[in-house]
């Protein structure tokens, strides 16, 4: 392995807390939509709203109920299992 590789594992193994920001593609072999892509989440959206207001406090208060049925529908994954990036991560 390269230095930096070397050098990156050993400050994770003295870490006390390490976060890992990384996009929603990460979870798609896990069976988990994106959100964007052609096939992903927005693009099948049955909705008129834009897809940021989907998700966020004003259309929880406004529209509860066209809240609770984009997450009933899109944001639940009970068989989804980690996958090997996860697994690394």
């Amino acid at each position: 392995m390269t230095r930096e590789v070397e050098e990156f594992k050993e400050l994770l193994a003295q870490a006390k807390f390490v976060t890992f920001l990384t996009g929603a593609g990460v979870s798609v072999p896990s069976g988990i939509p994106d959100y964007r892509s052609k096939n992903g989440l927005y693009k099948k959206e049955k909705y008129d709203f834009p897809p940021e207001y989907m998700l966020s406090h004003d259309n929880l208060v406004k529209h509860p109920d066209i809240f609770h049925d984009f997450v009933v529908h899109n944001m639940y994954f009970p068989d989804a299992k980690p996958n090997v990036i996860h697994q690394k991560m």
